[in-house]
């Protein structure tokens, strides 16, 4: 009867110790796969950032194209304005030129940028003190002058650190400005 108690014994050993052997074995399994899953992760990760950052400056690259583009269409009519406006032979005229130089400036959005706003706010009602004015050749070729200095002091394009926002937020902004200026 001991030999079969004994013979037990050794089986229920073997079978413990196989037991505690797979449980060691699943553990050790387990942990390798989270850690495999951790790296897979972080690797998905990392390829998603990469690509995000490939993405963003493709992007920067083609709105820096379509920047430079704006920039160069913008500063022609500019100059066409300013030539204009020492082309002008009466006061009429220069208030013609001025007023649509005003209208061109809001229909770019190119009043709310910072070296603008004092353009635009200060001397919008130039136009029609100058439609009343009536001068000789030489007092229009200096208002013409005085009207071809602000156009050139025109910015075409925001300072770097600035950054255009959503549509909301740019009407927000006019409106702060507006606001301000009354």
């Amino acid at each position: 009867m001991l030999d079969l108690v004994h013979k037990l014994w050794n089986k229920g050993v073997d079978i413990g110790a196989n037991v505690i052997t797979s449980l060691i074995v699943a553990v050790l399994g387990l942990l390798f796969w989270r850690v495999k899953l951790r790296l897979d992760l972080w690797a998905d990760a990392s390829k998603h950032r990469q690509k995000q950052q490939m993405d963003q400056a493709a992007g920067q690259f083609s709105r820096r194209l379509d920047d430079d583009a704006r920039y160069s269409r913008l500063s022609d009519e500019r100059d066409t304005f300013a030539t204009a406006v020492l082309a002008a032979q009466d006061m009429p005229h220069l208030a013609e030129l001025w007023e649509s130089y005003l209208a061109w400036m809001q229909s770019n959005d190119l009043q709310l940028l910072p070296g603008n706003l004092s353009i635009h706010s200060m001397w919008a009602n130039w136009g029609s003190s100058l439609r009343n004015q009536t001068g000789t050749a030489e007092a229009v070729a200096k208002v013409a002058l005085e009207i071809e200095t602000l156009i050139n002091r025109t910015a075409l394009r925001a300072p770097e650190p600035w950054e255009p926002k959503d549509e909301e937020s740019n009407a927000a902004l006019r409106k702060r400005i507006r606001d301000e200026e009354a």
